[in-house]
């Protein structure tokens, strides 16, 4: 299945072909075999395809990484926290966030090195990039090779899309300066500039980001997964060293399975910039192939006709109307969409409500436009505690919105889903609360209104766990 061995043998439940090493992986504790397979497809390379119709919610694939590494930045060699240099491993002196993650399995063969070499990083800046820590993460899958034979097979058949990668000048230099530090300073003489460079490749192609820690974890099975805007599978709980991955949505016989390498809430056109510089391809996925995005013209600004400029001429900022044609240079509407966005992160209650009159007031910002989505989102976290009933209803009413939008772009039971359906009935409970206080509704009325705001708690409550149907 994953390490393209020839020694296979046929599952005697539903006669798929793997290897006697993940056998156990195939068939999992509860003796079902696992509901999907690995092919190959054309320019696309290794894949994983739904051998059933799978439900939503269900456990669909587990992985265990083959490595946990640091990003670029200085961090704990044992638990990849934030350091901040006051406490250091005893032997090789590089900084730990406490005494016991210099004990840590992860940091045990390359702490000998450093030490045997007195390797230790000068840092001025914790925050700041620092070489030391890109070269240690490409280390510890170099280091596979020795310790871990069978994982190391595993990471020969990965992608590393080094033929693309060699052609930056900078890169191929940086990698080959890695590679002399490798063999010359850590005395790696085993170390090959080839096995860097595919080590190097693999883990931008393939690492997946570790959400609570300054750090990333490859793993050989979430590594085949494609790529989709609109993804079928989600994370049930942050990656760490382990991942489970869950149906957000059904899957039939025969359907790719598909995670998000980046995030949904970006224009089709910055996220195809974003796969492109770091994964290097284009993204085919219904979404990205779609110029309506799914019905909501996520991207788009409405035009006055109706329609929607949908269509980008070349690189520049002019785009087409879907209906009438036009063709309108949006290179100052562009600028200002930047600004707003970026200034979201530090709204306050105090200007939050202008920037949404802002966004509403502008014709060309329909309901599903991806600024007019982000602020309501952050107009939403900022009011979702209060108790002014005016207030109240707009985030309702913003939330709604919200959550129309998020069936359009991010379909299916997803944490984002579920957390802004818990906004939705809090809100709806806090103003029933107060309308009954007012003698303002019935009891039958009440009754029904308890009923659905129960219904959409259970919902929320069940996406945003880590439930699973096994």
């Amino acid at each position: 299945i994953i390490c393209s061995s020839s020694t296979l043998s046929t599952c005697p439940n539903c006669d798929e072909l793997v290897c006697d090493e993940d056998q156990s992986r195939h068939q999992a504790s509860t003796g079902k075999c696992q509901p999907w397979k690995v092919t190959e497809l054309p320019v696309v390379g290794r894949v994983l395809i739904a051998t059933r119709d799978i439900r939503p919610w269900e456990a669909v694939l587990t992985d265990t990484a083959l490595v946990t590494a640091p990003d670029d930045c200085p961090v704990c060699v044992g638990c990849l926290g934030r350091v901040s240099g006051g406490e250091v491993c005893v032997r090789c002196k590089w900084p730990v966030c406490r005494a016991e993650c210099q004990d840590e399995e992860s940091h045990r063969e390359e702490c000998q090195i450093f030490q045997k070499n007195n390797i230790v990083p000068v840092i001025k800046n914790f925050d700041n990039n620092h070489w030391l820590y890109t070269s240690l993460a490409v280390l510890r899958v170099l280091l596979l090779k020795v310790k871990s034979p069978e994982s190391w097979r595993k990471v020969e058949v990965l992608m590393d899309h080094w033929e693309e990668r060699g052609r930056d000048g900078q890169v191929c230099e940086a990698v080959t300066r890695m590679w002399q530090f490798f063999h010359k300073i850590c005395k790696l003489e085993w170390a090959t500039l080839e096995d860097v460079q595919h080590s190097f490749g693999v883990l931008k192609t393939n690492s997946i980001s570790l959400i609570s820690r300054q750090g990333r974890s490859l793993f050989p099975l979430v590594s085949i997964l494609s790529h989709s805007c609109s993804s079928n599978l989600e994370p049930v709980s942050n990656p760490t060293q382990f991942i489970t991955l869950r149906a957000k949505l059904p899957i039939r016989a025969g359907e790719q399975l598909t995670m998000r390498y980046t995030h949904f809430m970006h224009s089709k056109w910055d996220i195809q910039a974003m796969l492109q510089k770091e994964w290097l391809f284009t993204c085919t996925c219904m979404r990205c192939e779609d110029a309506t995005e799914l019905g909501s013209y996520f991207s788009s600004l409405k035009c006055q006709c109706g329609g929607y400029f949908i269509q980008k001429i070349s690189e520049c900022q002019s785009v087409v109307c879907s209906k009438c044609n036009i063709s309108k240079d949006f290179t100052d509407k562009f600028k200002k969409i930047q600004a707003i966005e970026s200034n979201l992160t530090s709204s306050t209650a105090q200007n939050i409500p202008e920037i949404c009159n802002e966004v509403e007031e502008d014709a060309e910002i329909h309901d599903n436009f991806i600024l007019k989505t982000k602020v309501y989102m952050k107009y939403v976290d900022i009011f979702e505690h209060t108790d002014n009933q005016d207030i109240l209803e707009d985030v309702v009413r913003r939330v709604k919105i919200v959550l129309n939008t998020l069936q359009l772009v991010d379909r299916g039971c997803s944490k984002l889903m579920g957390k802004y359906l818990m906004v939705l009935a809090e809100c709806q409970q806090r103003l029933l609360k107060a309308r009954k206080g007012e003698g303002g509704i019935s009891l039958k009325d009440l009754h029904q209104a308890v009923k659905e705001i129960t219904r959409i708690k259970l919902t929320a409550v069940k996406m945003l766990s880590q439930y699973v149907i096994i």
